[in-house]
């Protein structure tokens, strides 16, 4: 039936034409392409930042480590270490400060962090600053707390990487969010897409399907992710950036490049796996991650998204390829950096359980190994042995050979050790030459004497250090548990008085702890509390031997000798008490009373009409020590009043062997103050003509032993001869102490020896005897003289 036109009428309004249709189809997809672009670019724009960010945050954990690392061995570290130092703190508060706001940092743009990781980053400032404040301590020399900054360091460094690690995770955490958003939202644009090309289907019929289809191309063509159509395992159509992520001509892709091409042969099965899937309708889509092929043959990680759908009427498969190399990157090197952490925390115990230079177990591993037996021994009904060595002229070699000589002897001395023991064992080292043997499981005392014989021959043998043999002696103490302690500290303690005893007995010997050593030691604790007591209570005074000048025939000088007057033992020789003083630093304080005792008697005496005396004053090898000595010598003098001139410190020849080094600019000062210094007990010690030129003395005190052999049978005195012919070559007087008899005296009278100090010319005696000898003597010689 015709349709007829009603004259006048005007078209019906508010119906769109298909061609305004059309249009306004073709308007929303333009909208929607660009919408895509804009999506697109936003979406690389963030995922470079936080690939830079995460790039950034992974030099605070490399930062991390080696300033740990420059903080624990600056002290063998080469020149400039300090200022890498200083570089290194730097660039990570840069890191750290870009991080937290945003902006530049090491050529990257920082994007500004969300709420939850600027919380991380908060906490992880705050242990930055506490690290630092150790690290400058521990740096610092003078910084009385350095030992305790560099144990927290080392201690703060694990929590400063796990905080470092909290920051990089939560970045990867958002990276990943930010991703999967974008890529929901780039699905949503080609959802839509799809949407609107059907709807245009069914308007505009091909027209449309031909606007749509450009329209899909062109989204594809300005994607920033590969998108490819596939039939077949062959491409029906890739886009721009899918023929540039695999290197190819998109034409040539299409033509000539089947889709396992593009996959290295061990993924073969998982794509062709993931397309049946897709194909046969089990899954309506997949995602999954691989590494692809490009066409130079490199490899290269993606992500695949993907799907199936319909076209001509068969099914084929449409998906979406992004590269992820960068994110895999970032993942790898968090890897490499938990590993790198994981590594610098082992190497942290190991450095907390094991000595340095040796390797052995140090203190801190060596109670836990100690701890572990005696609980194993405690169950099994075992013995545990410990085996405690002090190497016995260590310190001579040490000293004369050069620290770097002593240390390759303590380390061939560790092996020889290790070799020398069971797998079972643990040999610790204490610290200088002592080293703890532990041996679990002992059946009897005669399994670890055995061991300590066997020790005890090894260590006779000569070491060659710098192509120079070295001989070397070591003492050894054992204790047993259960029967010398039930616990760490009791068998540490008395294994120390074991080998405290051997080395009594003569060095190079082994000693089992007894009871009787407990007793000892108490009975040596119980003296030491007793002279504390002496010094607050006065109960130490000087007697006062007298030496004869030879020439003049006068006693022109005495050397002051400490006595202990006890309040129930009576009169204690410094025999009994000097070593205990020595052996707890009580020898300083004692020592400095008899200094100023010595010069003020002296100075009452020379008041009281006595002038002319010298007072000889004994230093202990423990008070040789510069920065105390010189301030103390100075105020006795001024305090006294005493010439500098009539006081003689007496030094031994060991005790100023020492350290022959040292001890020469000490000497020469003590010379500069105006005393006068005399080289006790000489001939008992290993003094060289060398150092006796370089130290600036002024007598030399020939020992007792030589002495005795005057007229004895023994070389008629010939070695004492030959010691005064050297002195006085030197321009040294000459002192002959342990005179008994006056054949000994007129021998050194006539061998030309200056004074001479003995029981033959007077025992020790208090100040008042001495004081009424010098009177009396004065008297003689006024007598004879008128």
């Amino acid at each position: 039936m015709a349709t007829t036109a009603i004259p006048g009428a005007e078209p019906v309004k508010g119906r769109a034409t298909p061609g305004a249709k059309v249009g306004a189809a073709y308007l929303l997809v333009c909208a929607l392409a660009a919408g895509n672009l804009l999506l697109a670019h936003g979406m690389v724009r963030e995922q470079n930042g936080v690939a830079e960010s995460v790039s950034v945050a992974g030099r605070l954990r490399m930062l991390s480590q080696k300033i740990a690392f420059e903080t624990a061995y600056h002290r063998l570290a080469p020149p400039g270490w300090r200022e890498r130092l200083r570089q290194s703190r730097a660039d990570y508060q840069a890191s750290l400060d870009a991080l937290s706001g945003g902006g530049s940092a090491f050529g990257h743009r920082l994007r500004r962090p969300s709420a939850a990781l600027a919380e991380r980053l908060a906490g992880l400032r705050v242990e930055w600053r506490l690290f630092g404040a150790d690290v400058d301590l521990a740096t610092d020399p003078a910084a009385a707390d350095a030992a305790g900054a560099l144990h927290r360091v080392a201690a703060r460094a694990p929590a400063l990487l796990e905080r470092a690690e909290g920051v990089v995770a939560r970045m990867a955490a958002e990276a990943g969010a930010s991703q999967e958003r974008a890529l929901r939202q780039m699905y949503a644009v080609l959802a839509a897409d799809m949407l609107l090309l059907a709807l245009a289907w069914r308007l505009t019929r091909r027209k449309l399907v031909r606007a749509a289809e450009s329209t899909f191309r062109s989204l594809a063509d300005n994607s920033v992710v590969g998108v490819y159509i596939a039939e077949d395992a062959r491409f029906r159509f890739v886009n721009p950036k899918m023929a540039e992520l695999f290197g190819y001509d998109r034409a040539e892709m299409m033509r000539s490049v089947g889709v396992f091409d593009i996959v290295p042969e061990e993924a073969h099965g998982l794509v062709l796996h993931h397309m049946r899937r897709r194909l046969s309708g089990e899954v309506s889509e997949v995602s999954y991650e691989r590494q692809a092929r490009r066409k130079d043959g490199t490899l290269f990680d993606i992500e695949v998204f993907g799907s199936r759908m319909a076209l001509d009427g068969k099914a084929v498969t449409i998906g979406v390829i992004l590269d992820v190399s960068e994110r895999k990157r970032v993942e790898r090197a968090a890897l490499r950096a938990e590993e790198a952490n994981r590594a610098y925390a082992r190497q942290l115990e190991y450095n907390a359980n094991h000595d340095a230079l040796t390797g052995l177990a140090n203190r801190n591993l060596l109670g836990d190994r100690l701890r572990g037996a005696i609980a194993a021994a405690r169950r099994n009904g075992k013995m545990v042995a410990v085996l405690l060595h002090d190497l016995d002229n260590f310190k001579v070699i040490n000293d004369s050979l050069g620290h770097a000589a002593g240390d390759l002897l303590l380390a061939n001395v560790a092996r020889c050790m290790n070799e020398a023991v069971r797998e079972s064992d643990t040999v610790a080292r204490l610290g200088g030459d002592e080293f703890v043997i532990v041996m679990p499981d002992v059946a009897r005392p005669e399994d670890a004497v055995a061991v300590a014989e066997k020790l005890l021959q090894v260590l006779s043998q000569p070491f060659v250090i710098e192509g120079q043999k070295v001989y070397v002696r070591t003492s050894i103490g054992i204790s047993l548990y259960p029967r010398d302690g039930a616990d760490e500290q009791t068998l540490m303690k008395n294994v120390d008085l074991a080998m405290y005893r051997a080395k009594q007995q003569g060095r190079g010997r082994l000693s089992f702890y007894t009871e009787e050593m407990n007793s000892a030691n108490r009975a040596r604790q119980r003296m030491e509390v007793e002279l504390h007591n002496a010094l607050e209570r006065g109960e130490f005074l000087l007697h006062y031997q007298p030496k004869l000048d030879t020439r003049g025939g006068r006693v022109t000088g005495a050397e002051a000798l400490l006595r202990w007057q006890h309040p129930r033992r009576g009169m204690v020789g410094p025999a009994d008490f000097i070593p205990l003083a020595e052996e707890t630093g009580l020898i300083t304080l004692i020592g400095a009373w008899v200094l100023r005792e010595a010069c003020r008697q002296t100075r009452c005496w020379q008041l009281a009409g006595l002038p002319g005396l010298s007072m000889a004053v004994n230093l202990s090898a423990c008070q040789l020590q510069r920065d105390e000595l010189l301030p103390l010598v100075r105020e006795v003098l001024r305090e006294s009043g005493l010439a500098p001139e009539c006081l003689e410190l007496e030094i031994t020849e060991t005790a100023i062997m020492r350290d022959a080094e040292e001890a020469v600019p000490l000497l020469v000062e003590l010379k500069a103050v105006g005393v006068r210094l005399s080289l006790d007990d000489f001939g008992t010690g290993y003094s060289s003509l060398n150092y006796l030129r370089r130290f600036p003395l002024d007598s030399l005190k020939i020992d007792r032993t030589f002495v005795s052999e005057i007229h004895s049978g023994m070389n008629e005195g010939t070695i004492i001869t030959a010691m005064i012919a050297m002195a006085r070559g030197m321009k040294l007087r000459v002192i002959a102490e342990g005179v008994e008899s006056e054949e000994q005296a007129e021998f050194l009278r006539a061998h030309d020896c200056h004074e001479l100090q003995g029981y033959h010319i007077g025992r020790p005696m208090p100040a008042a005897a001495l004081e009424a000898l010098l009177r009396a003597q004065r008297a003689a010689f006024e007598l004879t003289a008128s």
